[in-house]
């Protein structure tokens, strides 16, 4: 077969997005175009993909061109080099049984760079998993996952927990460790900010605002670093409904965590940009009496300015995209922001005093 066949079946299988039919006319065309190949190596192409059974129509011209819709039946890609490696482990494993060997063939996918030896200790390890879950119930997955799988503690995690309860693992069986959020403030706030970053937390702590507004942060396991890793936990925290949540003190004695979201004045204060907004829509789709705070005033006028930074990996935001929503307000910001972004921590302490108790006026955007 000729090796520009792999190239238009591959051409092939993107334009037709995980559908068995494409339309036909032109099509040999448009697979021209995309592959760069000439559309006579397209047709011959298609000539010998015919013959093998994996496309067809109802009608061709003489050069062989499709005239009606072309029906595929495409050979399935090539698996990754890691994922055969990981078929071959388990194929090979004298730990399971034939069963066994189906439920694990597809745990591959995250697997890449893992050597020969290490899929095999993975191997033994959920054997050893599942022969014991039951005396570890309860503990948490993050000891379970260190004990039995190549002392890791996040690889139970990154398994596929459809595949596990197949092999017979029950992850639930499982406690998860607790999340934290860091509090600070008077037992009776005059409002309540929740904000995007631990950094932006300490700023206004640091200002003396926790004295008359409460404000509170999460943070995550593992000191992690991500970008908007802090704010994703915070909505996860919210649409949880605060379960399995630890409460932190960091200044003062402020309410417990079921009055502080109760709040007449509940405002978050984020990133200004497209992941921070997306964070806030998603908390007060649970927290309809959310707004966005005052203090975004100075960042807006920052972008207004030309200011901010570009969507970029430089500054851990080149995977940030593009969203729309019904909110006029975000709406506006989002189209502000689309381009640059700017983070909070770029405010100062004396706007923060000036605005903190403030709600965002949507006539600051214009």
């Amino acid at each position: 077969m000729s090796p520009n066949v792999s190239i238009v079946r591959e051409c092939l299988r993107k334009l037709a997005c995980g559908k068995k039919r494409v339309r036909g006319v032109g099509l040999d065309a448009r697979v021209a175009k995309k592959t760069g190949l000439s559309i006579l190596v397209v047709r011959a192409s298609f000539r010998e993909m015919k013959e093998i059974g994996e496309i067809d129509s109802h009608s061709w011209t003489r050069d062989f061109s499709p005239l009606g819709m072309v029906d595929l039946q495409l050979c399935p890609p090539p698996l990754p080099e890691h994922c055969q490696a990981w078929i071959d482990a388990v194929s090979s494993s004298n730990f399971l049984n034939a069963e066994d060997k189906e439920s694990l063939a597809d745990l591959g996918d995250v697997l890449l760079g893992m050597s020969r030896s290490d899929m095999n200790r993975l191997i033994e390890g959920l054997v050893q998993l599942r022969d014991q879950q039951l005396t570890f119930a309860g503990d948490p997955a993050f000891n379970v996952s260190a004990k039995f799988l190549m002392e890791s503690s996040k690889l139970i995690g990154r398994l596929n927990s459809n595949t596990l309860k197949r092999f017979g693992i029950r992850p639930d069986l499982f406690s998860e460790p607790p999340k934290y959020l860091v509090v600070a403030g008077p037992p009776q706030p005059d409002a309540v900010i929740l904000v995007e970053n631990p950094h932006a937390f300490e700023l206004a702590v640091n200002a003396g605002l926790a004295d008359t507004a409460a404000w509170a942060v999460t943070f995550g396991y593992g000191l992690s670093k991500q970008a908007n890793d802090y704010g994703n936990q915070l909505s996860q925290m919210v649409n949880s409904g605060f379960h399995n949540v630890e409460r932190l003190t960091r200044f003062g004695s402020p309410p417990v965590i079921s009055e502080l979201i109760d709040h007449d004045t509940l405002l978050f204060w984020g990133d200004l940009d497209i992941e921070g907004l997306r964070i806030y829509s998603r908390l007060k789709s649970k927290m309809p009496s959310l707004q966005l705070s005052g203090i975004y005033q100075p960042m807006i006028e920052r972008l207004q300015n030309g200011e901010g930074h570009p969507y970029v990996k430089a500054v851990g935001k080149d995977n940030q995209r593009a969203w729309r929503t019904n909110d006029p307000l975000v709406s506006s910001l989002l189209s502000l922001c689309s381009t640059a972004s700017v983070d909070q921590e770029i405010v100062s302490a004396e706007d923060m005093k000036r605005l903190y108790l403030s709600k965002l006026d949507p006539r600051q955007i214009n």
